[in-house]
């Protein structure tokens, strides 16, 4: 296994023992599909007395500073989002879909917006047809911000304080992106970059 030593700066490959949890689960592989025996190539003793109850977490073990920096490159310590979705926003500048991806990221960013009563599932689910794009979850989110965009009060099965935190979250982003001197400054500059906004296999490429 390949460990990193922080005292001497190095990373180690290292022969180690399987944690307990880690043998008991190849030993319920053997007679999944059929009949099976497990043969352990180690003692009882190592097995009660030198083994882990479970394996170390990779990042325990991993330097870290390669993916610290490489994402500093990347500007992602500018947003407070997860890393993924800062990185989306990244890719949306790049391939030209910006205006999308802001309320893509900012729609991600809350719980679902979709309400489904108990004693109205089949209305709700009704409802939410309505907006379904049928390529893209991603897109029938986009689908959503932007028609209640133009009508606030429009139908009975969607979380509107979701929605309005959502509208929240891009207008933040878009301040930060303002902030950092992206592209995205002016109404020319929000109709540029989404000049591929409707080129369907690459916005889902992104």
């Amino acid at each position: 296994m390949k460990v990193y030593n922080p005292r001497t700066g190095m990373d180690a490959l290292q022969v180690l023992p399987i944690s307990l949890a880690s043998a008991d689960q190849r030993a319920s592989l053997a007679g999944r599909t059929g009949p099976g025996t497990c043969y352990r190539l180690y003692t009882e003793n190592a097995y009660k007395n030198e083994m882990l109850q479970s394996t170390v977490p990779e990042i325990q073990q991993t330097n870290l500073e390669y993916v610290i920096l490489f994402l500093k490159c990347l500007g992602i310590q500018n947003f407070p989002l997860d890393p993924p979705l800062a990185k989306l926003l990244l890719m949306g500048e790049q391939f030209e879909c910006l205006n999308d991806v802001l309320t893509i990221v900012s729609m991600l960013s809350v719980p679902s917006v979709f309400f489904r009563p108990k004693d109205r599932e089949e209305e709700s689910d009704a409802a939410r047809e309505m907006f379904v794009v049928p390529e893209s979850d991603h897109l029938t989110l986009v689908n959503v911000y932007e028609q209640w965009k133009v009508n606030e009060y429009m139908g009975d099965f969607l979380q509107v304080k979701g929605l309005r935190r959502a509208r929240d979250i891009r207008s933040q982003l878009l301040d930060i992106l303002k902030k950092l001197e992206f592209h995205y400054l002016t109404i020319y500059a929000i109709n540029f970059f989404s000049s591929h906004a409707l080129n369907l296999w690459l916005f889902k490429f992104v």
